[in-house]
This record gives C-alpha cells, sequence and structure tokens, in this order.
C-alpha cells in the first residue's frame, strides 16, 4: 500500500486524501480478499521528520479503520 504526498510521490503516510487507496481497499472487500497487506513507508522522503511515529501509527490506524 502507498500513500502519496500531495505530489503524487510514492510511500508517503496514509491520508485521508490518498482516494486511490480507499477505492483499492473497497475493491478487495468486495472479492473477500484474505491476503497480505503491505504498508510501505519511506520516512526519509517525509518533510516533518519529528512526527515518523505518529505518522507510522496513523497510517496503521487508517487502514485498520478501512476494514471496520
Amino acid at each position: 500500500v502507498h500513500g502519496l504526498s500531495a505530489d503524487g510521490e510514492t510511500h508517503w503516510p496514509i491520508q485521508n486524501s490518498n482516494s486511490h487507496i480507499t477505492s483499492a481497499v473497497g475493491y478487495l472487500q468486495s472479492v473477500s480478499y484474505q491476503g497480505v497487506y503491505n504498508l510501505e513507508l519511506y520516512p526519509n522522503r517525509w518533510a516533518e521528520k519529528d512526527t515518523i511515529r505518529e505518522e507510522i501509527l496513523g497510517s496503521i490506524a487508517w487502514l485498520q479503520n478501512a476494514f471496520n
């Protein structure tokens, strides 16, 4: 799973504006996908280094909520 920055750069935290992820998760749920979800993040690309932990945990929480 790749979150995108506002400029379309990959491996950013998942944000509510990442509609492509919402669509993909919805599709995978519709076909009863039960496999692995791999969240790929690259913190060196993020501008706010002091928020890395929060951004990672927020991305995980976003994915968890997407399945509820």
